[in-house]
């Protein structure tokens, strides 16, 4: 996958997605997603099948699993079953960027 084949998604939240393969055979998503100041996957915590990966790439995120904020800076990695209520957001003033690996159904981590 060349990064100029692939165009950015804005999302709902306002969030910039790229999604880098899309491996239904195998059951795996991976993309990026860019969060502006401010920005979060949801305005609530939301569950779904599967199973996620994230690594920050720059910036910083706040990943709310169950009521438990994680705050993750660049470098950082966060693993969880995508079945506990979870949402991510930007918390900051500066933008943050993230690589999300997914397994299973769902596919909805941003």
């Amino acid at each position: 996958m060349r990064s100029s084949d692939v165009v950015p998604v804005e999302t709902s939240q306002r969030l910039l997605r790229r999604v880098l393969r899309d491996d239904t055979l195998n059951g795996a998503l991976i993309s990026t997603t860019h969060y502006r100041p401010n920005t979060s996957s949801s305005p609530i915590p939301r569950a779904h099948a599967g199973y996620e990966h994230g690594f920050i790439l720059s910036g910083s995120l706040t990943v709310e699993l169950e009521g438990t904020a994680y705050i993750l800076g660049e470098g950082d990695l966060i693993s969880y079953d995508s079945n506990r209520p979870h949402r991510i957001w930007n918390h900051t003033k500066k933008d943050a960027v993230a690589l999300w690996i997914n397994f299973g159904h769902g596919h909805a981590a941003v």
